[in-house]
């Protein structure tokens, strides 16, 4: 985490260096949305700094941390922890500067609070809101504001970023609600490599919101615009892309994190297209398949379309004597949302997987599910008697090659023995008296 400016000095002088007019409906969006953010204290502070302008900086204007904790009534470190606060929500910029007079000055400027619909657009801050204070109540807030919604020089940046001061764990930020938005209209830039254009201008200020600064964007510009160009994403696509694979508190991107996030989620674009297309399939007259199917096929044909994915998976490994992992239950998550395959479908798919092996593993599934839609496998029925007909030509295929020539043996009971030797008695003799010498000169 970051250093935090922190004063311990009363008589530190502090500026307003903006004016900024408060409407009563940005009063309620501070107090019902930042609020539970930020608490009461740093929204207490935002007003009070929002009535500290004045136009005209003299020396005598420039007022001094005692009198913030005279008004807030309470000491440097909660108004800072406050201040910190509001600049990690962007409500705030804080800089140090050095005045002839009065030495180092903290002059602070003030920004605008956003409007109900930025606000549910900005993904740290909604994630936060949901996080802060429950799912019942952010659907809450966000059908109250629905219909409400509203259209330094040289010196050093010294504000709080959001990591420095809120902490998301990855698991909640995958978890966070990911909401679809219209891109802004903005003009659009030519890659001069080929025709794919990005609005790299708009990019830099989408993830400026999330501290990484411009120059991070453009050291990656060659990779970002491979990713970009290869999936056809749009800058919010890329955005929303890279928002996990951030690192708090650093303004960098790792390009290696945001390729393979990219590659994992390729397929999703394409999942509802196939969903759709199955869904229809399914719908259409199977009467010529239907036929094929018999009493236990019938039984597996509802079991697959009335279980849900997880459900069926569980029965049909207790039915085995085994148990679900939690690779196993990626792998129906895969199929479901990444390849796009209707819960029936899976539920087949898991089945069929599972008649060869006693673990559901992601190269099978793959496999089988590949092999039924390039064969034009698009629904339940199909896909059972497909399954069928391929178990028996690998039957078959199997017994061809493991037969093996039996040979024939002698039926003595048909043939008599012969008892005629084709040795004669003077080659008898020898051979005895040879073995009767051999065994008197052994050694043991």
């Amino acid at each position: 985490m970051a250093n935090l400016f922190y004063s311990d000095d009363p008589k530190q002088p502090f500026y307003v260096i903006n004016q900024l007019d408060l409407t009563a409906g940005q009063a309620q969006i501070l107090t019902k949305l930042y609020q539970p953010l930020i608490g009461s204290q740093a929204a207490a502070l935002y007003f009070t700094l929002a009535h500290e302008y004045s136009s005209l900086p003299l020396a005598s204007d420039y007022c001094t941390l005692l009198q913030l904790e005279t008004e807030l009534d309470c000491g440097l470190r909660p108004i800072f922890e406050a201040l910190h606060k509001l600049e990690a929500v962007g409500l705030c910029k804080s800089y140090l500067d050095q005045n002839v007079v009065l030495g180092r000055v903290l002059k602070l400027k003030l920004l605008p609070v956003l409007s109900a619909e930025a606000f549910f657009d900005e993904f740290l801050l909604r994630s936060l809101l949901l996080e802060k204070v429950g799912v019942v109540i952010y659907k809450r807030l966000k059908k109250q504001f629905a219909d409400q919604l509203l259209p330094v020089n040289d010196a050093k940046d010294v504000s709080a970023g959001f990591f420095d001061v809120f902490s998301l764990t990855p698991q909640q930020l995958a978890e966070a609600p990911l909401e679809n938005k219209p891109p802004k209209a903005a003009p659009s830039i030519v890659n001069d490599q080929n025709d794919y254009q990005i609005d790299w201008q708009y990019l830099q200020d989408r993830l400026q919101a999330y501290h990484i600064s411009a120059r991070t964007i453009n050291e990656n510009r060659r990779q970002i615009y491979a990713i970009m160009a290869f999936y056809r994403y749009s800058a919010d696509d890329f955005v929303d892309l890279v928002l996990p694979t951030l690192v708090p508190g650093k303004d960098e991107l790792r390009m290696g994190l945001i390729e393979q996030a990219a590659n994992q989620a390729g397929p999703v674009k394409n999942a509802s297209k196939l969903r759709k297309k199955l869904v229809s399939a399914s719908q259409r007259s199977a009467a010529a398949v239907v036929q094929q199917l018999d009493d236990k096929d019938d039984q597996l044909l509802q079991e697959v379309n009335q279980l849900p994915a997880v459900a069926f998976l569980e029965k049909v490994k207790q039915s085995k004597g085994g148990y679900v992992t939690a690779q196993e239950r990626r792998v129906i998550f895969n199929l479901q949302n990444r390849s796009g395959l209707t819960p029936a479908m899976t539920n087949l798919v898991v089945k069929t997987c599972l008649d060869y092996d006693a673990i559901l593993t992601q190269n099978r599934a793959d496999r089988i599910a590949n092999d039924w839609l390039q064969h034009g496998v698009t629904t339940t029925a199909a896909a059972i008697v497909y399954s069928k007909k391929f178990k028996t030509a690998a039957q078959r295929k199997y017994r061809r090659r493991t037969s093996k020539r039996v040979e024939q043996g002698t039926n003595w009971q048909q043939k008599s023995a012969s008892h005629q030797s084709k040795v004669t008695p003077e080659q008898l003799q020898r051979l005895l008296k040879k073995q009767a010498g051999g065994s008197g000169n052994g050694t043991h």
